[in-house]
C-alpha cells in the first residue's frame, strides 16, 4: 500500500530528476511518445510498510510500471537492487531492468522492454502495458524502414 510521502521526499526526487544521467535522458526519447506523456522520472514511492521512499528512473503510476537504467553503480548493489525490485513486485508493479550500455542501441533498448513485458504474469499488469505494446511496435518498424532506407541509399 503507498504512503504519502514528505516534503523531504519531494525535493529529494527533484534534485534527482535534476541530476539524471546521460543514459536516463536517452532513454526518456527512445520511449514511444504514450509512453512519455505517462511517465514520471526520480518521483518518491513510498509504500506503507517502509520508512523510506524509493526514487524510480521511470515510474508509470496508473500502470504500475517501473523502469530503472542500471548503470556501473548497480553492480555494487545487486541485493540492494534485488530487494527493492520484490517491495515493488509485492506491491503489484512490474520492474523492467535495462543494462545502460543497452540505452546506445535503440532495438536492445525495445528489446528488453518486450521481453520484460513478456514475462509479466498479473492480468492487471498485463492489460495495462498492451497500450504501449502497439506503439512500440511502431516505433521499431519506423527505425528498421528508416535504417534500411538509409543504408540503401
Amino acid at each position: 500500500m503507498i504512503r504519502q510521502i514528505t516534503d523531504q521526499e519531494l525535493r529529494f526526487g527533484r534534485m534527482l530528476y535534476e541530476r539524471r544521467s546521460e543514459m536516463e535522458k536517452k532513454a526518456f526519447q527512445l520511449l514511444p511518445i504514450s509512453m512519455q506523456k505517462n511517465v514520471v522520472s526520480n518521483y518518491p514511492v513510498a509504500f506503507a510498510e517502509h520508512d523510506y521512499a524509493y526514487f524510480p528512473d521511470f515510474l508509470f503510476a496508473k500502470e504500475k510500471l517501473v523502469i530503472e537504467i542500471d548503470g556501473l553503480q548497480h553492480l555494487r548493489q545487486v541485493e540492494h537492487d534485488r530487494l527493492r525490485d520484490e517491495i515493488f513486485k509485492d506491491n503489484g508493479y512490474v520492474v523492467v531492468r535495462i543494462p545502460a550500455q543497452a540505452v546506445q542501441n535503440p532495438f536492445e533498448f525495445w528489446f528488453h522492454i518486450f521481453c520484460e513485458f513478456a514475462k509479466v504474469e498479473r492480468k492487471e499488469n498485463r492489460a495495462s502495458l498492451s497500450c504501449y505494446i502497439d506503439d512500440l511496435n511502431a516505433m521499431v518498424e519506423q527505425f528498421a524502414l528508416t535504417m534500411c532506407d538509409y543504408y540503401i541509399q
